[in-house]
C-alpha cells in the first residue's frame, strides 16, 4: 500500500486532564519544593529519579500452536507469534510478529498476518507516553494490508506481586487497502487499551488484553484471554482465546470472530 511521509507523522496529543490526575497527589508542578520536583521529573530528559537505572536488556517469549483432526472432517490450524522487549534507560520497545493459518479440508479458510512495534517513553512508575504502529494482513476478512500508527499516554493502575494494570489511551491514523475493488480509506482513529496481568499460582499466569479502535469507518475491538503454566524455568504451555468484532465491514464478511489455540510457549 503506498504510503507517503505524512503518514507516517507521529500524531502527538498529551492527556493534560490523566497527567494532572495523576500526579496531583505527588506535587503538581509549583513553587514549592515538591511542586518543583515534580515538574523535574516530569520534564526532565534524563531517567527519572524513581525509576531503577534500567541496563541495556533484551527479553522476550516464543509461541507455537497447532491443531489438526480427520476422519469425516479434516481441519488443522497453525499460529506462530514472536515478542521481543528491549529496556534502556527510560525507553522500551516492543517488537511483536504473528500469523496465523487455518485449513478445512484442504482448503484455507483463514490466513493472517501482523506486526507490532510500539515504544514506550516512561515518565516515573506510574505513567509513560507510547507510539505504536501497526500492520496487518487478512485477506479472509477483505484487508490486503492495514497500517496503524496511534500516541498517547499510558497509566500503571496497579502493580504488585499478583497483578498488574496497565492502561493506554491515544490518538492517530488508520489506512486500509483492501483485497477487493472497495476504495482505499484512511480516517482519524481513537485508541484505548487495558492489559491485565495475574498471578494464579505459582506456576500458573492469566493474562487479559483488550483494545478498541475508533474510527469513521469501523470501530475494532479484540479481546485476548491466555493462562500459561509453567513446565521448566523457560518453557511453559498456554491456552489462548482471541474474540474480535468490526462494527461496519463490507457486505459478505462477518462481523465477529474468534480463534482458540493450545501452545508451547519459550521465554528468552
Amino acid at each position: 500500500m503506498p504510503l507517503n511521509a505524512a503518514h507516517y507523522r507521529v500524531i502527538l496529543l498529551v492527556f493534560f486532564g490523566f497527567i494532572v490526575e495523576q500526579t496531583a497527589t505527588a506535587g503538581f508542578p509549583s513553587a514549592n519544593k515538591e511542586g518543583s520536583e515534580s515538574a523535574s521529573e516530569l520534564f526532565s530528559s534524563s531517567p527519572p529519579n524513581d525509576l531503577e537505572v534500567m541496563r541495556p536488556k533484551w527479553s522476550g517469549q516464543a509461541e507455537v500452536g497447532f491443531f489438526a483432526s480427520k476422519g469425516n472432517n479434516s481441519n488443522s490450524n497453525t499460529t506462530i507469534s514472536v515478542t521481543a522487549h528491549y529496556k534502556q534507560w527510560s525507553l522500551k520497545h516492543t517488537l511483536k510478529g504473528e500469523i496465523f493459518l487455518a485449513k478445512s479440508q484442504g482448503e484455507k479458510t483463514s490466513e493472517s498476518l501482523s506486526l507490532d512495534y510500539k515504544l514506550d517513553y516512561l515518565i516515573n512508575k506510574k505513567q509513560y507516553f507510547f507510539n505504536l504502529s501497526t500492520y496487518n494482513r487478512d485477506k479472509f476478512s477483505n484487508i490486503d494490508a492495514r497500517f496503524v500508527n496511534v500516541s498517547g499516554y499510558g497509566h500503571h493502575v496497579l502493580k504488585n506481586k499478583k497483578h498488574t494494570l496497565n492502561s493506554e489511551l491515544g490518538f492517530g491514523l488508520r489506512q486500509t487497502k483492501y483485497s477487493d475493488d472497495t476504495k482505499k480509506s484512511k480516517d482519524p482513529a481513537g485508541y484505548f487499551a487495558l492489559h491485565y496481568k495475574r498471578k494464579l499460582t505459582k506456576t500458573t499466569i492469566l493474562k487479559e488484553d483488550f483494545s478498541l479502535l475508533m474510527g469513521k469507518d469501523n470501530t475494532f475491538s479484540e479481546l485476548k484471554t491466555a493462562i500459561d503454566v509453567q513446565m521448566t524455568e523457560r518453557l511453559s504451555l498456554g491456552v489462548k482465546y482471541t474474540l474480535y468484532h468490526n462494527q461496519k465491514i463490507q457486505a459478505g464478511f462477518k462481523k465477529m470472530g474468534m480463534v482458540m489455540s493450545i501452545n508451547l510457549v519459550g521465554d528468552f
